[in-house]
């Protein structure tokens, strides 16, 4: 590895790049609808979250496009409680779909909400 040998290098972050990269590539934190919380995978995936204090909500944020009109509308329901602390309001539970996820996205804005899937 005549890359880390080169002293030019030593000195700068490119070791510290690739590092990275090279973990980056062997994590994998997907759990699939069939797998269990507790599997090795995910374990390592956790573990690495933790030690690095990562906080996804400095990076992503759920809205209607790219969260609650994917998921169910019971599970949009019960992220609207949780975000609130209370009881859905009977005018939520006979929205449509898209409507209710356009509800739930501004329900969330600007507090760092995250599903508890992506919740350390």
């Amino acid at each position: 590895m005549q890359l880390l040998q080169d002293p030019r290098l030593l000195g700068s972050n490119v070791i510290l790049d690739l590092l990275a990269f090279v973990v980056a590539q062997t994590i994998n934190a997907v759990q699939l609808p069939h797998q269990r919380t507790d599997e090795g995978h995910l374990g390592a995936a956790n573990a690495l979250s933790k030690a690095l204090e990562l906080d996804m909500a400095n990076w992503w944020a759920p809205t209607a496009e790219n969260y609650f009109q994917r998921i169910k509308k019971d599970q949009i329901l019960a992220a609207i409680k949780d975000v609130s602390g209370l009881p859905v309001p009977d005018r939520l539970t006979s929205m449509k779909k898209s409507d209710l996820a356009q509800e739930a996205e501004a329900s969330v804005k600007g507090i760092r909400w995250l599903p508890a899937v992506m919740r350390g």
